[in-house]
């Protein structure tokens, strides 16, 4: 029996490469738009974040989006619940690819980023 080979990447090599993060959000959105399966997927996907986010306040005043990514289901949380969203992710990559994705949208319905690593947060 032969011994596991080691792991020879991390997440941190991805969401640190700009090739990738754009090729990621690239995929994510036109994915979303072209694909019925991935449209209904995502719908619910977003269901399920929802009735989880209601579960636990049934009338969120506020919602941080931690993992947030390119964070376009963070705007529709905004646009769901009316209230204030901040999206955090260590990567400033894929911050900043989530800042040209919110300048195509509604402004009523654009969210607050944060760059953090969830780890560290108290």
């Amino acid at each position: 029996m032969s011994a596991p080979q080691p792991i020879r990447s991390k997440p941190e090599d991805y969401w640190q490469s700009a090739a990738f993060v754009r090729r990621y959000v690239g995929n994510a959105v036109v994915t979303t738009n072209d694909n019925l399966g991935c449209k209904l997927f995502f719908g619910a996907s977003m269901a399920a974040i929802g009735q989880g986010i209601q579960y636990i306040c049934p009338a969120p005043t506020s919602i941080l989006y931690a993992g947030c990514g390119h964070s376009i289901k963070g705007s529709v949380m905004q646009k769901h619940f009316g209230c204030p969203v901040t999206g955090i992710d260590y990567s400033q990559l894929m911050l900043d690819e989530a800042e040209k994705l919110q300048r195509g949208m509604d402004p009523a319905h654009r969210i607050a980023f944060r760059k953090m690593d969830v780890e560290a947060l108290d």
